[in-house]
Formats: C-alpha cells, sequence, structure tokens
C-alpha cells in the first residue's frame, strides 16, 4: 500500500479533493458540539411572586431597588453579573400590586409560583422551557451528559462496524439520517425534557459519526508532511463550526430559530452520495480488488499518474488471510500493543475532559458571553499553528508530552491562582486560555496520532476506542464542573490539569510515529518498535516488486 501511495503522491489534486470533501463533517462536529451553548442559554432569573402575572417584566424589582423587599441574598446571587434570586419572602397578604410598601415573612421559600427570566440578551432558552434553574439546575448538566453519550455510542457502534463492512456505507448512512433528524429537531425539543435528552443524544450520535470516519477516509490516502499539517487542521474545521453557531446565536435570539439555521449545513450532505469515496486501504485489506482497482484507477487519474494493477494485486494479497481483528484484538496480542493502547486511551480521555470543561464552561470568564465564547475558541487556532512544526520538529511523542503538559500545568496554576485583584483575574484568564489551546493541539495530535500507531484492520476500532474514552471524560467535565458550586470553586479546573499532567508523564512510555509507515496488520503494530521486523518486511517487498520496475 505504502508503493501505490509514494506513487500517487503524498498531496495531490485527489487529496486536496478529499479534505475539501471533510470540511463539512469537521464543520459539522463543532457546530452540534455547542448547539446547547446557545439553545440552552442560560439567562438571569429571579423567582415568580404570588401578586405578579405571566406577562412580568424581569428587571422591575431592580429598577425599583425593592429586591431587599422580596428577595433574601443566597451563594446564587451576585450583585454584579449573573443574578439566580431562587427563594423569596412570601407576603403576608397585605401587600397589593408592586408598591413594595407590604410587610414580609423573614422566611424565605422555594420558588412555587415559576420563574421571571431576563429576556434582554435571548428571548427564549431551552433552559425556561424546562425551568433549568436553581434546583433544577442539574437538569443542564444531564443534557451536556446525553450529548457525549451519543457521541460514545456514535464511536462505539460505526467503529468497528466500518472496519467491519466499509468507511463510505457508515459514512453515507450517518449523513442521511443527520439531514433528516436535525431539520426537524426543533419540532421535538420544547414536547418534553426527556424526549429533549433522547433528541440530544441522537446528534451526539451523528456528530462523532461523521466526524471520525470522514478523518480517517483522508488520513489513509495522504503521506508525508501534509499528513501531519491537514491533519492537525482538520481540527480547526470543528472550530469554525464553533464559529458559525455563535455567529447564528448573535444575530437569532430564539432557540427555535437557531436550531433551524443548524440544520441547513447539512442539506449540503447531499451531494456525498456522488463523491465521497470508500477508503483504499480498506478496499485492500479486505481483499476487495475490483473495488480497490476503481478507487485507486480514480485517484490517478485525478492526480495524472498510473498505478499498475499488479501493484494493486499484491497489495491486496498482502492483506488477504489474515485473521478477522477487532476493537479486542488491541489487547489480546502481547503486553507492547496492550500497554500502548491502553495508554493512548488514557490520553483520549484526559484531553477531552479537559476540553470540553474549559469550553463548555466559558461563561466562568469574565465579560460578555459572546465576547468570552469566541475568544475561547480563538484560542484554539495558535494552538494547531504551534503544533505542527513541534510535530515536525520533535516528533509526535514530544509534542504530546510538551503540550498536554504545558496545558495541564496552565489550568491548574490557573485554579489555585484565585481572583481577589484584578490582576489575579487576568492572569487566571491567560493562564485558562493557554489551557485550551494547548489542549486543542493535543486533541488534534491525538487524533493524527491515533491513524498512525494503529493498523489498517482494526483503525477505525482503535479511533473509536479513542473516543469512547474521550466521551468518558467529556461526560465527566460538566459533572466534575458542579464541584465548584459544591465543594471549591477552583476544584474543577485543578481536576482537569491533574488527569493532563498524568498522561503526559504516560506519554513518555509511547512510541514514535513521525517518519513511519502505517501498519497494516496486528502482526506490524506487535512489531511496530522492531526495527529488524521491519528492515526483513522492506526487503521482501523490494524482492517481490523487482519485475514490477521494468513494466
Amino acid at each position: 500500500m505504502e508503493l501505490i501511495l509514494q506513487k500517487l503522491g503524498n498531496f495531490g489534486r485527489y487529496q486536496a479533493f478529499l479534505y475539501g470533501l471533510v470540511f463539512l463533517p469537521g464543520f459539522m462536529a463543532g457546530l452540534l458540539a455547542l448547539t446547547f451553548s446557545w439553545t440552552g442559554y442560560i439567562p438571569n432569573v429571579r423567582c415568580r411572586m404570588p401578586f405578579e402575572g405571566s406577562d412580568t417584566n424581569y428587571s422591575w424589582v431592580f429598577d425599583a431597588n425593592l429586591t431587599r423587599y422580596y428577595y433574601p441574598k443566597s451563594d446564587d446571587y451576585e450583585d454584579e453579573g449573573d443574578k439566580a434570586l431562587c427563594k423569596y419572602y412570601p407576603t403576608n397578604g397585605s401587600c397589593s400590586g408592586s408598591s413594595g410598601d407590604c410587610g414580609v415573612l423573614q422566611t424565605a421559600v422555594k420558588c412555587d409560583h415559576g420563574y421571571v427570566y431576563d429576556t434582554s440578551l435571548f428571548k427564549s432558552s431551552l433552559i425556561m422551557t424546562y425551568d433549568m434553574v436553581c434546583e433544577d439546575a442539574y437538569k443542564r448538566e444531564f443534557v451536556r451528559v446525553a450529548f457525549m453519550l451519543g457521541v460514545f455510542l456514535g464511536a462505539a457502534v460505526l467503529g468497528p462496524i466500518s472496519d467491519r463492512y466499509g468507511r463510505r456505507p457508515l459514512f453515507i448512512g450517518n449523513a442521511v439520517v443527520g439531514i433528516v433528524f436535525l431539520n426537524i429537531e426543533f419540532l421535538i425539543n420544547d414536547k418534553n425534557y426527556y424526549l429533549f435528552l433522547l433528541s440530544t443524544l441522537i446528534s451526539g450520535f451523528i456528530q462523532n459519526g461523521g466526524f471520525l470516519l470522514a478523518y480517517i477516509v483522508f488520513m489513509e490516502v495522504v503521506g508525508g508532511f501534509p499528513k501531519t499539517l491537514c491533519g492537525i487542521w482538520y481540527q480547526a474545521f470543528y472550530t469554525t463550526g464553533m464559529f458559525y453557531a455563535a455567529l447564528v446565536a448573535y444575530f437569532v435570539r430564539e432557540w427555535w430559530l437557531i436550531q433551524i439555521l443548524y440544520g441547513v449545513p447539512p442539506l449540503f450532505y447531499l451531494a456525498y452520495y456522488w463523491l465521497f469515496p470508500e477508503s483504499i486501504r480498506w478496499a485492500l485489506s479486505k481483499n476487495r480488488t475490483d473495488l480497490a482497482q476503481k478507487l485507486i484507477n480514480r485517484a490517478g487519474k485525478w492526480n495524472k499518474v498510473d498505478i499498475p494493477e499488479k501493484l494493486i494485486v499484491e497489495a491486496a494479497e498482502a492483506t488477504a488471510g489474515q485473521p478477522q481483528s477487532n476493537m479486542l484484538s488491541l489487547f489480546t496480542n502481547g503486553w507492547y500493543l496492550a500497554r500502548t493502547t491502553s495508554i493512548v486511551t488514557f490520553t483520549w480521555l484526559a484531553v477531552s475532559m479537559g476540553y470540553y470543561g474549559l469550553t463548555f464552561n466559558t461563561s466562568d470568564l469574565p465579560g460578555d458571553v459572546f465576547a468570552s465564547y469566541m475568544l475561547s475558541a480563538a484560542a484554539e487556532l495558535p494552538g494547531y499553528l504551534i503544533c505542527v512544526p513541534m510535530m515536525q520538529k520533535l516528533g509526535r511523542r514530544t509534542t504530546h508530552v510538551v503540550l498536554i503538559g504545558v496545558g495541564g500545568v496552565s489550568c491548574i496554576l490557573s485554579g489555585l491562582i484565585g481572583n481577589k485583584t484584578q490582576m489575579a483575574v487576568n492572569i487566571r484568564l491567560v493562564l485558562a486560555l493557554v489551557g485550551k489551546m494547548c489542549m486543542a493541539a493535543a486533541y488534534a495530535l491525538i487524533y493524527n496520532y491515533s491513524v498512525e500507531i494503529y493498523p489498517t484492520v482494526v483503525r477505525s476500532s482503535g479511533t473509536s476506542l479513542g473516543s469512547m474514552s474521550a466521551r468518558i471524560g467529556s461526560m465527566a467535565a460538566p459533572l466534575i464542573h458542579n464541584l465548584a458550586d459544591y465543594v471549591l470553586s477552583w476544584l474543577p479546573i485543578v481536576i482537569y490539569g491533574s488527569v493532563a499532567v498524568v498522561a503526559a508523564f504516560l506519554g513518555f512510555f509511547l512510541p514514535e510515529t513521525m517518519g513511519r509507515d502505517y501498519p497494516e496488520t496486528i502482526e506490524d503494530a506487535i512489531h511496530f518498535e522492531d526495527k529488524a521486523y521491519w528492515e526483513a518486511k522492506k526487503r521482501a517487498k523490494e524482492q517481490d516488486l523487482q519485475p514490477i520496475s521494468k513494466l
């Protein structure tokens, strides 16, 4: 296979065409991951007083400076910034209208007459629809968990099946579901909270399926420096989706209309039935010679090169007769492969926990919500810029250790510094953004590394295993964030950073993949660092291919 790719070139017109196709799955992944950040915007809220009607204005009690009559201060209340007034003083019956001259009972009670929301920024939100505030605020975190559970299931189901039946059928099927579901989702989400959770889970399933499969199909046909460059910057497509999500929300402040506009980009998937190809490496690994011939001829035509048919046949035969492999094969074929898989899998968890912990909670950053969100998203781009030259200069392993290590330490310091002075707040913000930058770059790198370390026969399964582990981390992130309310405000970000530092240490035990051929079989993966094995394999190939050079 490597000889075929050498003839096709590292990055020709065919690979450029594929890179254009994989933009949409990357874009949609970022869009779907952050959808609830806007459809579930958290507004300021206060208890509805017994004498207030359904059309009550949120701000009148603040404008009239009457909050002291009606609301006790609590840990959820801030004089500036977000306001969550989750208890009120019930009147003693002498109050009329909104005069504020009435006496009050000093024992505060919960909001038993509902809530009044501040609609000055967003006119509607799913938070308002299901009253996910005050004592029911925990329901917001279950929405995050439901989405990441869907992503987990997408990786668990689609990855192994695509290794068996091909990348294209699963990608097209996932795209069709996305086209339909994402354009009717707005009709479902306000009917019932549990139906909304199911809808969110399905969105997560769709998000991961398209993202992973598209990435693998592209990365399997690109080589050399373009493989590093394009692999890392594929994650920037994700960031572009985040920007689109914020841009739509900035101009449209109704959750259902935001949801409708988020359903427009998937319509472009309609063209993918005719455009999106099967993986060449998968076709060869399954000895599908006719399909491989067709795919390689198509790629050769785009790149203006001819690939000898005999070379294709021999590449298919090289992997024919290999035992069937699956995700378990990564743990049942010796200590070396099992150790490598375990470390890579834990790294996915650590990076995802830190990345989503910082991403989901941009509201913790000071300033305007849109500015904070855009700043957090933009912080990822410098990470991609520095990641590529680092990978080329230092290699994959060292770059991984540096990025996730610096990201982890930045998070820990950001949590421990505190915010007693403006200088401390500014330093905290800078460290949090440095942590986000490094986590984003490390996330991009682990995708690239997984494709390079796992053999073709289980590449989707191995990458999906990592993605499944990442979902455990991203499901844990919003739950860990709640510790800030119930334990210590700085504890969540310190946990994110500490887990990342552990992953950085374990990274020293991973093999270097820079400049190496992709392993095709389990045997190749087992002997990945065995120089004698690869030299013998290279000599055997050279002897077998001598007659081809005369063609």
